[in-house]
């Protein structure tokens, strides 16, 4: 199977040894997106959601870059569904 890597254009190139996104056949594989702007290679803000935005933000670029979009993926949770998740899997986690 043909394996193409994505590379962003806008993304800082990675200090270590990964791709931002990996094209397989159909599948695209993402890793490596945190909130970070990559305009300044800074942490976005200061609380959770401003950075969760920034990571989700930095996907949809991935996958602009690959030809595909937010719309086209496979799978999605919301972060209170997978809170909630966690929670009746691990009642000991309530603090989150």
């Amino acid at each position: 199977m043909k394996k193409e890597v994505i590379a962003v254009d806008k993304f800082p190139r990675p200090t270590v040894p990964y791709s931002y996104g990996v094209k397989a056949g159909n599948l695209l594989f993402i890793a490596g997106q945190v909130g970070v702007d990559p305009a300044n290679n800074k942490l976005r803000g200061s609380s959770i959601s401003e950075q969760t935005e920034q990571a989700l933000t930095n996907m949809a670029n991935v996958l602009k870059a690959a030809g595909s979009s937010m719309e086209a993926r496979a799978r999605e949770e919301r972060i209170d569904d997978a809170r909630q998740q966690t929670v009746a899997t691990f009642p000991c986690i309530l603090a989150l």
